[in-house]
């Protein structure tokens, strides 16, 4: 049986003493080659749990091991370059798609052949046209600019990942096919994945586990299966709608 590579115990998130937690009771544990979703509606603690996960933020309670590794045991460069983040929102530099690609690995004085072989690898897996690889970056559509993000963090073999809404931009047909390629690199190259929705669409197979989060409060992870695909479908939807009511009465 594998060890575990990523273990999440309690986590929370109070920003200054006397407010409301932001995100409470966070835990799960992740082997190598599995993936989970974090899934609720807008506000419900999603992205504030990445952060927490990458390094970007500090909890207030609970405890994060990587590979048996407690967090305060870790330089903090080391970490986040061990879990890579990929924002909904990716920032790309002012350069071109391979550029952007390539340049972790160049910061990591990594040699050509190296380079040269993980672009070819990235291109293939993500469907990236050549054409696309001398194009500016920050020109490029949401969705393409996501596929590049992705691509970049990629690049690196982390050896765990964390994406916030990776496939809220894209058309259906192109995110069923990059799931399924997404699905099967984690697999292969024995990496930790975590993914956060606001749905759950058809085409997301293969979870091994997933979290309903609610405002921050967190329901026990649990595997996904065909009969509660629906039930987790409909209880996303009721919360996106009360959440839009609540916006709507504001």
């Amino acid at each position: 049986m594998d060890m575990p590579l990523l273990q999440v115990q309690n986590l929370g998130f109070t920003p200054s003493l006397g407010q409301p937690p932001l995100l409470q009771t966070l835990s799960f544990t992740l082997s190598p080659g599995q993936t989970q979703l974090l899934a609720g509606a807008p506000g419900s603690g999603k992205t504030l749990a990445l952060r927490l996960l990458n390094g970007l933020e500090t909890a207030s309670e609970g405890m994060i091991w990587l590979n048996q590794k407690p967090r305060d045991q870790w330089e903090m460069t080391d970490w986040r370059r061990s879990i890579v983040a990929v924002s909904s929102q990716p920032h790309l530099l002012g350069l071109s798609v391979q550029d952007n690609l390539t340049y972790p690995l160049h910061l990591q004085n990594l040699g050509s052949p190296v380079v040269a072989d993980r672009l070819a690898e990235i291109i293939d897996l993500l469907e990236l046209p050549q054409e696309l690889l001398r194009s500016t970056a920050p020109l490029l559509s949401q969705p393409q600019q996501q596929q590049v993000a992705i691509g970049r963090a990629l690049m690196l073999h982390p050896p765990f990942l964390v994406l916030d809404e990776p496939s809220h931009p894209w058309p259906e047909p192109l995110a069923a096919r990059l799931w399924q390629r997404l699905q099967g690199w984690v697999q292969q190259q024995r990496l930790g994945l975590v993914v956060t929705s606001r749905h759950l669409p058809p085409y997301v197979q293969g979870l091994d586990r997933v979290v309903l989060l609610d405002r921050g409060r967190c329901c026990p992870a649990a595997a996904l299966t065909e009969g509660s695909r629906d039930q987790i479908q409909h209880w996303l939807h009721t919360q996106s709608q009360r959440e839009a009511a609540d916006w709507g009465d504001a």
